[in-house]
């Protein structure tokens, strides 16, 4: 199969995911080709130029700030916002309560409307972003890898028939959860092939870090807090120092039977890492 049509099925997929689950609206991007929200979603497409500038922010946020670089367009920030006023303004006066994304948000207090409307729509964007084009991006690169392992389809495909049999053929949250070889698949193509490659980050205390590596000692680096940092997630996670065999397909490397004591960074790490980490059962990996 065509990988770009593939990977067009699995933007409208999560696009459709998104709209239900953050918005609280009908994604319809299968049978409308134009839908609203797919369209919306374009300019988060790695061919686009808004990847260009959203690069460009993580790279080198002094220039895009000097120039008023904008990641997102102004034309979807507006219309955003409108979506956001219009679906508040219906589910209030249609008394309608769906404890979705959009319920949580709208609940929270805010020092005025107009920065209330403008809040709700930069949280809901931000989970629009996280949910959207990174997902779809995952699924294509997990199928990939399922394609090209026969032996590890085989043994994704009998726990996944084994754990719906026990559910009575249900495909419901709490037999998702039992099919741990499914999240191992998935956090082996995170580190194969992670959404981001690299990470930047700030120092914020005064750090002194000294090499463990007989070679350079006693070689020591203090970093001053501003110091911009530049977590090489791909080049950590195709280390064999922490990965054997690192460019093998091999999810058992995250099988509830190891230690788990492996540099894992897909995710990102600290006070803004990634919502979509917790999709997973991350509260039982060690991510460095």
């Amino acid at each position: 199969m065509d990988h770009k049509l593939t990977l067009t099925r699995h933007r409208r997929f999560t696009c459709d995911n998104v709209a239900v689950c953050v918005f609280g609206l009908e994604g319809k991007s299968f049978e409308e080709s134009n839908f609203e929200f797919r369209e919306l979603g374009q300019f988060l497409a790695p061919e686009s130029v808004q990847s260009i500038k959203f690069a460009l922010t993580m790279i080198v946020p002094n220039l895009t700030n000097l120039f008023s670089v904008k990641v997102i367009p102004k034309e979807v920030d507006d219309r955003l916002i409108q979506i956001v006023s219009q679906t508040i303004e219906y589910r209030k006066s249609n008394k309608i309560v769906r404890n979705d994304f959009m319920d949580l948000v709208s609940q929270l207090e805010y020092s005025d409307t107009q920065n209330s409307l403008v809040e709700i729509a930069a949280h809901l964007t931000a989970f629009f972003i996280e949910g959207f084009e990174t997902s779809s991006v995952v699924m294509s690169y997990a199928l990939y890898e399922l394609a090209r392992n026969e032996d590890s389809q085989e043994k994704l495909r009998n726990e996944i028939q084994d754990v719906l049999e026990k559910h009575n053929g249900i495909f419901s949250y709490d037999a998702l959860q039992e099919m741990t070889f499914l999240d191992a698949c998935l956090y082996e193509t995170l580190r194969l092939h992670p959404t981001s490659g690299f990470q930047p980050k700030t120092c914020t205390e005064r750090h002194e870090l000294e090499s463990t590596n007989p070679e350079y000692a006693p070689l020591s680096v203090t970093i001053e807090p501003g110091t911009p940092i530049i977590l090489p997630v791909l080049a950590l996670h195709m280390d064999p120092k922490h990965y054997p065999d690192p460019e093998k397909f091999i999810p058992e490397r995250f099988s509830k039977d190891n230690n788990y004591n492996y540099v894992f960074l897909a995710f990102g790490i600290g006070p803004r890492s990634c919502v979509g980490m917790y999709a997973f059962h991350i509260k039982t990996l060690k991510c460095w």
